[in-house]
């Protein structure tokens, strides 16, 4: 928890983008360690059960917190969900992406039902899982106020997000707009092709950020799933 607390204070005071102006290219005997294709990173995963806690404040200033269980599972028709619930089994949303990662929007709690929250909450979990990328990234670099760390950018349909890799370990995810950083996901150290055992999300513009840890394999009920076909 204190790790997190540090880290978010720390990215919160780094949130424009002047850092990526001094990016300088990474060599290119150091590019080919890792995969071209993005389908390379996307994790692979049978369900993932994490614990999760929302913290934000409305426009108005109005501070809420969410709490409960954040459940993301691979379907058999390699369609994904995931579905947060509270303690007593109540849904505050149930998302899923098709084979060819069309969206929907499976249920939500009329209080979360706003396009903008779907959207981000959209964004989130697709940066996370490595959808809707470009097929290859547009470059590789360094930064000088962190040169043991590679930078994988890869370009969206608005901005911009850089997987932030030390060796073979994804440490950090990045989205930014030409003017300033939207979203910093803080990982523990990741292996390619899996995911994280913790997250911490903060949510730059919109306020509010989300914390996951992931709970242990038996934990997760074989019998009576949250999330069916």
């Amino acid at each position: 928890m204190r790790y997190f607390l540090f880290a978010s204070l720390l990215l919160l005071s780094a949130c424009k983008v002047r850092s990526y102006q001094q990016a300088q290219a990474v060599p290119a005997a150091q590019k080919a360690t890792y995969p071209s294709s993005s389908l390379s990173f996307q994790p692979k995963f049978d369900k993932v059960l994490y614990n999760c806690v929302v913290d934000g404040r409305s426009p108005l200033g109005k501070k809420y917190h969410l709490s409960g269980l954040l459940f993301i599972k691979q379907l058999d028709d390699s369609s994904t969900r995931v579905v947060f619930q509270n303690q007593m089994g109540i849904s505050y949303f149930d998302f899923g992406w098709s084979k060819d990662n069309t969206f929907t929007v499976h249920s939500i709690m009329p209080q979360m039902d706003k396009a903008a929250l779907i959207k981000t909450l959209k964004k989130d979990f697709e940066l996370l899982l490595f959808k809707h990328l470009p097929d290859t990234y547009t470059g590789m670099y360094h930064m000088p106020k962190d040169p043991g760390k590679v930078y994988m950018r890869f370009a969206l349909s608005k901005g911009f997000v850089y997987y932030i890799f030390e060796g073979a370990q994804l440490h950090r995810i990045e989205n930014a707009d030409e003017r300033k950083k939207v979203i910093v996901m803080q990982l523990a150290p990741t292996a390619i092709g899996t995911l994280p055992e913790s997250v911490m999300i903060n949510h730059l513009r919109a306020h509010f950020s989300i914390q996951l840890q992931q709970l242990q394999p038996n934990l997760i009920k074989e019998e009576n799933d949250v999330i069916t076909e």
